[in-house]
């Protein structure tokens, strides 16, 4: 069997070196950048402010998955036509998301949303990545403005008021298609943290089947994965 307290003492350190690393990614954009940091603190909370709807909801003829695919097939090119547009203007670039399966969308809604498959507003979903803060800001404030084809429903924070404990940031923007009821995921984040976060993954998977898994779905999690050394 696994010697599961020696895994976790493995994945702890795993996580002390990812918050390093978050806070080093952090720090170099935002070195010597305090005007840019303020602005995008005031962006953030005036977005939070402006869009902050509790439970954003896709407007679905039926509570199933299906029909939340069916939406997701009708309005998704248009969502990811405007963000892009929007993402690649301020200079970032636009990183298309897997669109949710109807198994995944189920399983969320179950276990995140006592079954209201409505609610899960990420079925199409996208990454603006900007390579300094300045392009940042630019973005967030056109979200402020009056964008063409989508309204905001939500904003998300967690650049400042809700940073994560691991210390990886980001802004998540909830976007609906204007007039059809269909609501996507925008994350805006810098391309540091962003690298970080696909390191990180790898042991956050590890973690999870750690605290629920059987030994062998730990033992597969862990093939492979060099955790004393990985450089996460």
């Amino acid at each position: 069997s696994c010697d599961r307290g020696k895994v976790r003492k493995v994945v702890d350190g795993a996580n002390e070196r990812i918050k390093e690393r978050y806070v080093a990614g952090w720090q170099s954009y935002t070195a010597r950048k305090g005007a840019a940091v303020d602005e995008l603190r005031d962006a953030c909370a005036a977005l939070v402010e402006d869009f902050h709807e509790a439970e954003p909801r896709c407007a679905l003829p039926a509570n199933t998955p299906s029909a939340l695919v069916d939406m997701a097939s009708r309005h998704g090119a248009a969502l990811h036509a405007a963000l892009e547009g929007l993402v690649t203007k301020a200079g970032g670039e636009y990183v298309h998301g897997p669109t949710k399966k109807v198994e995944r969308i189920k399983d969320k809604a179950e276990n995140d949303y006592e079954g209201d498959v409505a609610r899960v507003v990420d079925v199409e979903r996208a990454t603006g990545l900007f390579d300094s803060l300045e392009a940042l800001n630019t973005a967030a404030s056109a979200f402020r403005g009056t964008i063409d084809g989508l309204t905001v429903r939500r904003c998300k924070d967690a650049f400042f008021a809700h940073k994560h404990d691991s210390g990886y940031r980001d802004m998540k923007l909830f976007v609906e298609v204007a007039d059809t009821g269909f609501i996507g995921e925008l994350q805006l984040n810098l391309r540091q943290i962003q690298n970080i976060k696909g390191h990180a993954h790898k042991v956050y998977d590890v973690e999870r089947v750690l605290e629920k898994g059987t030994d062998e779905a730990l033992r597969r999690a862990i093939d492979g994965l060099d955790l004393e050394s990985e450089q996460v």
